[in-house]
């Protein structure tokens, strides 16, 4: 269903459209934003930003005169491409405040990203969201490559992400919002709401946002939709408590909060009408931005102190698990869940009853703990061979200098003693887990051309996330270096044997620690190969590159 062909404004034909149960699709949104743009011309822009994996553009609709002394919101839609309020709410939001002349847009700048997830888009039909109440037909959760590209703000495996980043990194909004539609329990409220992680962001931004911004948010919304966070639930129930959602970097929140911008994920109610669903985003994106109007000075000093902050701060968490002996409360309205036979399975199912709702103080576990932390180095070192974390690198605005001469330096090096790696592929990778390293000082050759990394730059906190090891969404956990899990050179056990009773000759140390084992570990002393490994990996013939983490650091 296209947009009319009348004099009827953009909001009317919207309003017409998800009243009947649809939503815009792909070239239906772009057309609205192009309309937008030659209707106000001056106020507003559309732009192709960049390329996404279904080899079409990916739009930007920028409005005012996006000036540096303005706090700027980002606004991304259709990420995942059947979850599409957002995409309707941002078109109406803007057409409003263009067709109003809204003091807003002489305070903020808003930008917006029509649809991120193109491919998704473009793969539409009546039946992607078994579970979702409209609207007639929906995109796509994958994108081209089937990426959940919600997923993809590390790996970077798509496109569309290189193409964000250059959004993100040219705008560095102070707000950012993703919108989408949840799955879950079935509970009254028609919006919830994903903030950042408060014990993983900036201290400083963290206090401005849990005092006043987050608040601010909820309040806005009481008058029209009111809100709950996000229902991700401790067992089947809400009455059993809710779980704050973990804001890692590979989401898009998570992603932003590295650079010191405050995230909200907005996620409306699957099973609300299509119309009330739009409605709640339009409303909570609106009242960001009259937030952000108000308080537009606040913002752009918070974001800077925080920056500030960021660089002259030393020790950050790497990975952070849920603190359940902290436990909060949050008021939910719910309805009553019944449990009866499944005339499907024959096993017990669960039902929510819509007219039976009950109120109370439900147990909210929100507080998280950093499991690991680091010191920050002074400098990062990474040779040019890995070209692909480069690339990230350098698409995140990271500022590297590249090394004249050949040299060989005194560096930090980690060694990868253990981890733990997933079954099934995840997102296209085997994410690795719980990593345990030990740390040395080696002298590393370095040829001209390798990387040197100040590490007290904008990117500070993007650096720590991606390239130390133990990080829960680094490089590492994602395979890209993989290749030094893998020993390249080893030796026929007939030839090593003369050469190994030779180096416990000249080694008693080694001699001394290898006898011990072999008393004292009888599987060991029965495995021939066992332990000629043992003496050839304590020998000068090992090679120095297995399991040793090709990222160096220096605290000088």
């Amino acid at each position: 269903m296209g947009l009319l062909l009348c004099s009827m404004s953009l909001s009317a034909q919207l309003g017409l459209r998800f009243e009947e149960g649809y939503a815009l699709d792909h070239p239906s949104c772009i057309a609205a934003y192009e309309s937008l743009a030659k209707q106000y011309p001056g106020k507003c822009r559309l732009e192709e930003a960049g390329s996404s994996d279904s080899g079409r553009p990916i739009h930007l609709f920028t409005s005012g005169d996006m000036a540096e002394h303005k706090p700027t919101l980002l606004i991304n839609n259709g990420i995942h491409a059947g979850e599409s309020c957002g995409v309707d709410a941002s078109v109406l939001l803007m057409e409003e405040l263009l067709r109003s002349d809204s003091p807003i847009l002489d305070r903020v700048n808003i930008a917006v990203i029509p649809m991120y997830n193109v491919g998704g888009a473009l793969n539409r039909s009546c039946c992607t969201r078994a579970n979702q109440v409209g609207p007639i037909e929906q995109g796509f959760r994958g994108n081209a490559q089937n990426l959940d590209l919600n997923r993809d703000f590390i790996k970077a495996d798509s496109r569309n992400a290189l193409t964000f980043f250059s959004v993100f990194q040219r705008l560095k909004p102070e707000l950012f919002v993703d919108t989408h539609t949840s799955n879950g329990a079935d509970y009254p409220y028609t919006m919830t709401l994903i903030t950042n992680q408060l014990d993983m962001i900036d201290p400083h931004l963290a206090n401005s946002y849990r005092n006043s911004l987050i608040p601010s948010m909820y309040k806005a919304m009481e008058s029209s939709y009111p809100m709950i966070p996000y229902v991700d639930l401790v067992g089947r129930t809400p009455e059993e408590g809710l779980v704050e959602f973990p804001d890692y970097p590979r989401y898009t929140t998570g992603y932003a909060a590295l650079f010191n911008c405050l995230g909200f994920t907005t996620e409306a109610h699957m099973l609300k009408p299509y119309r009330d669903r739009v409605l709640a985003t339009y409303h909570f994106l609106k009242a960001l931005a009259e937030y952000a109007s108000i308080h537009d000075l606040e913002i752009k000093m918070n974001k800077q102190k925080a920056d500030r902050d960021t660089k002259k701060r030393t020790e950050f968490g790497l990975d952070y698990e849920l603190d359940t002996l902290q436990v909060d409360s949050v008021f939910f309205k719910g309805f009553r869940a019944e449990f009866f036979k499944s005339q499907v399975t024959g096993l017990e199912r669960m039902r929510y009853d819509r007219s039976v709702t009950w109120e109370d103080f439900v147990p909210y576990y929100r507080s998280y703990t950093a499991k690991d932390a680091i010191v920050a180095p002074r400098m990062y070192v990474l040779p040019q061979a890995w070209r692909d974390v480069v690339e990230r690198l350098e698409a995140n605005g990271v500022q590297m200098t590249r090394l004249e001469k050949d040299s060989v330096m005194p560096l930090r090096t980690y060694r990868i003693n253990s981890y733990e790696t997933i079954d099934d592929p995840y997102e296209g990778h085997y994410l690795h887990s719980e990593v345990k390293t030990t740390e040395a000082v080696e002298d590393i050759q370095l040829f001209a051309g390798d990387y040197m990394i100040p590490v007290n730059q904008y990117a500070k906190r993007y650096l720590i996330a991606t390239l130390e090891p133990r990080a829960v969404d680094s490089f590492f956990a994602w395979g890209f270096f993989d290749i030094v899990l893998q020993q390249k050179e080893w030796f026929s056990p007939y030839v090593f044997e003369d050469l190994a009773l030779e180096l416990l000759k000249n080694d008693p140390d080694l001699e001394k620690r290898f006898r011990k084992k072999q008393k004292e570990d009888v599987e060991f002393a029965d495995d021939l190969w066992a332990q000629l490994i043992y003496i050839y990996r304590a020998s000068p013939y090992y090679e120095k590159e297995h399991l040793r983490y090709p990222v160096y650091r220096s605290l000088d």
